[in-house]
């Protein structure tokens, strides 16, 4: 009998649809051969420090740092019993072969490994990798599934990864929190070994634009006319700049030129600039496209791929750092464009085969799709119909990068004219798309930073402008001459889109963690981060942290981008588990040195600070509110300053606007500052005034609340009547 554990039940269920396993028992599938489990996730962690020594679980200055000489492990209480339902089907003695199908990725391996182990697995282990949950991929996979042996390296990259994580986020967090808490504040303050550079590199970006300082420039603008009447503008050029720090150089220069009434034009150039269709998607690539497009959160997209994936079986596996595709399955794409057939694709399809499109060569690569291919559609029919309609949005933009890769190359065509006034020069620049090839059916979207020196769109000679006719030589009138004022500009705050990929280009984190990490972030419990429309805002507490461990290592994403190219050795089998956990080691004992040693200031106090306190910002105090625990495990704001000066409490933001209107908001009817509040029955949020029941002024944060509210006034009046 074969035994086969999947990471999730619905996994588990499509094995066993696959393969004829289809007698439901307590916890697992069976069938004439195969018995399918399942894990949920995570059945194993590891020990906190109390299960080591009780005495550590207080959190003392002399306890630090912690690193076990052996590292112990636990079940997870809430899924201990389907550990219990796997240990037993290992123990059984008709077991002659045991295959690890969880995800195939670095935590997949830790998942099946660490339950096989705590079992005392005996049976051989084979290895599922596939990158569709379709039957016919399924069945592909069980026909030639490999040694566990060929993945190694990944489990002891997954083992590596954990136990520096649990090392430095553990002994960071304790000893960044004991100083905090002699300092005067209340609040944990985590630390982790790809949190931390993620968060430095939002409040790098927050503390620039903040101390952003703009600086005026000056630009000269030039109209001309050819002899065909045809008008253009050029922007003044030396060979050293494109503008002037004072007016009154651009001034100097513009008196000079103001003596010429016409121009020569000194060079033309053009050429042909082909633009290849873009690589298909990875999971980072989908998560910054589907921001820019459609605003969506990395976590969600992630959510949805994952659905597409497991539930409608229309994409595959999505958690992958490739934009490629293997030379096998590009062999085999035709299947993949099939289901495609009598859909609202047909149109581009049909398109592909009359004009004899075929994949490009740039799209596959065996090196670059080692482990996993890019995210593509499956070759399994689907009934998009039942999609939501955000699982519709994200089909449809996978689909058409997908057939974007079969469509040529998109051409433009560059023109740049030197026009020559008296001694100075200006340029024109325009770019005319001559072919529109693959951005017929999938136009890029793009999102570029903000950055001081740029010039506004209108002086970049970027777009489809097209340029006169105009030849060396050529004499052309100059019909005005401007001088143009400008101010540089604070780069742009991160966006998702943004931040994915900076994370990406330092290393930080894997395309299937980078998502969780940004949300861990934004979590309200801690806070470091929220998120305003699409951007992303440090607090607080983030700077404060940040500044605290100032040149310290943790806090840069080379080092974390370090650890990240070195876990990847391990996979490949170049590097040592070993001498990575010990390198870790002696980082934690270093970090934790360090932070001990923070220099003592009440700044910590302040950094507990979520937002002024609107009823001392309305009497002239200082107080500001902090992050309280309730009675009942739930959080609430309260005044930073005593009971006896300020009482004022409020339920927690839900949201940005909820935040903002709780620092910006009056009762209408006294004017006074207002609390968050929500109803018991309908748990909708409103605004109520700090003097109730004295006033009973009240504003409703949503169309719906006050909807409801309305109601409620309505139905208290027919009773009185």
């Amino acid at each position: 009998m074969r035994l086969i554990i999947a990471e999730k039940p619905a996994q588990a269920k499509d094995y066993a649809n696959a393969l004829g396993a289809t007698t439901r028992r307590n916890g697992y599938f069976e069938g004439a051969h195969d018995l399918v489990t399942y894990c949920v996730g995570h059945l194993i962690e590891l020990l906190p420090p109390e299960g080591y020594d009780p005495r550590l679980e207080k959190w003392r200055r002399e306890d630090l740092p912690i690193l076990p000489p052996e590292f112990r492990y636990r079940l997870i209480a809430q899924t201990a019993p389907q550990y219990e339902v796997i240990a037993k089907l290992l123990e059984r003695a008709d077991i002659t072969e045991v295959v690890n199908a969880c995800d195939a990725d670095r935590a997949g391996e830790l998942i099946f490994n660490l339950v096989y182990n705590r079992a005392k697995g005996r049976a051989p282990v084979s290895r599922l990798w596939i990158s569709s949950l379709t039957t016919e991929a399924i069945r592909a996979g069980f026909s030639k599934l490999q040694p566990a042996a060929n993945y190694r390296g990944l489990l002891e990259a997954g083992y590596a990864q954990l136990l520096a994580d649990w090392m430095i986020g553990m002994n960071g967090t304790r000893a960044q929190t004991i100083v905090a808490r002699e300092q005067g504040s209340s609040r944990m303050f985590s630390l982790g070994r790809v949190q931390t550079p993620v968060l430095a590199l939002v409040v790098a970006r927050d503390n620039a634009i903040d101390n952003f300082k703009p600086s005026n420039y000056f630009r000269l603008s030039a109209e001309f006319t050819t002899p065909d009447k045809a008008p253009y503008t050029g922007w003044w050029l030396s060979a050293t700049s494109d503008r002037f720090e004072t007016s009154e150089e651009a001034d100097k220069t513009l008196a000079r030129l103001r003596a010429h009434t016409s121009a020569v034009i000194a060079r033309v150039e053009s050429k042909s600039v082909n633009h290849a269709p873009p690589l298909l998607f990875d999971l980072t690539e989908l998560q910054r496209v589907m921001d820019r497009a459609h605003g969506f959160s990395a976590s969600h997209t992630l959510e949805l791929a994952q659905s597409l994936y497991e539930e409608r079986k229309a994409l595959t596996y999505p958690r992958t750092d490739s934009g490629y595709l293997t030379t096998d399955l590009a062999a085999q794409i035709s299947k993949h464009l099939q289901p495609l057939e009598k859909t609202a694709y047909e149109p581009i399809l049909r398109t592909i085969i009359e004009r004899g499109y075929v994949l490009t060569k740039t799209h596959v690569s065996d090196a670059k799709a080692a482990k996993h291919h890019a995210i593509i559609p499956t070759a399994h029919n689907v009934e998009a119909a039942k999609f939501s309609p955000d699982e519709r949005r994200l089909y449809d933009v996978v689909v058409r990068r997908f057939l974007a890769a079969f469509y040529p190359a998109a051409v433009d065509a560059l023109t740049q004219i030197t026009t020559r006034v008296g001694d100075e020069y200006f340029i024109t620049r325009g770019t005319v798309e001559v072919v529109r090839g693959w951005r017929e059916i999938d136009a890029p979207i793009e999102e570029k930073e903000d950055d001081a020196a740029a010039l506004p769109e209108d002086e970049r000679g970027t777009g489809n402008a097209k340029l006169p006719a105009v030849t060396e030589s050529m004499a052309v009138c100059v019909s005005d001459l401007q001088r143009i004022a400008r101010a540089t500009k604070a780069p742009a705050r991160y966006t998702a889109s943004m931040l994915l990929g900076v994370m990406e280009k330092y290393g930080l984190g894997t395309s299937a963690t980078r998502a969780p990490m940004i949300e861990k972030l934004l979590d309200p419990k801690r806070p470091y981060m929220q998120r305003e429309k699409r951007k992303m805002i440090s607090l607080p507490a983030a700077r404060e942290v940040i500044a605290r461990l100032g040149a310290n290592p943790l806090a840069k994403p080379e080092m974390t981008g370090a650890w990240e190219a070195k876990l990847a050795q391990i996979e490949r089998g170049t590097y040592s588990m070993q001498s990575f956990v010990a390198e870790a080691q002696q980082f934690t004992r270093q970090l934790v040195l360090e932070i001990l040693a923070q220099p003592n200031n009440q700044v910590f106090a302040k950094s507990d600070a979520v937002m002024p306190c609107p009823l001392c910002e309305a009497s002239g105090r200082d107080g500001f509110l902090r992050i309280r625990n309730g009675t009942d495990q739930s959080k609430f704001l309260a005044c930073s300053l005593p009971n006896e000066v300020c009482r004022f409490t409020s339920a927690m933001p839900r949201n940005a606007a909820h935040a903002k209107a709780l620092a910006t908001k009056k009762c209408p009817t006294c004017k006074s500052a207002m609390r968050l509040r929500s109803m018991k029955a309908d748990d909708s949020v409103f605004l109520s005034c700090v003097a109730y029941p004295a006033c009973k002024g009240v504003i409703w944060l949503d169309a719906e609340a006050t909807r409801r509210s309305a109601e409620r006034a309505k139905k208290k009046e027919s009773k009185k009547a």
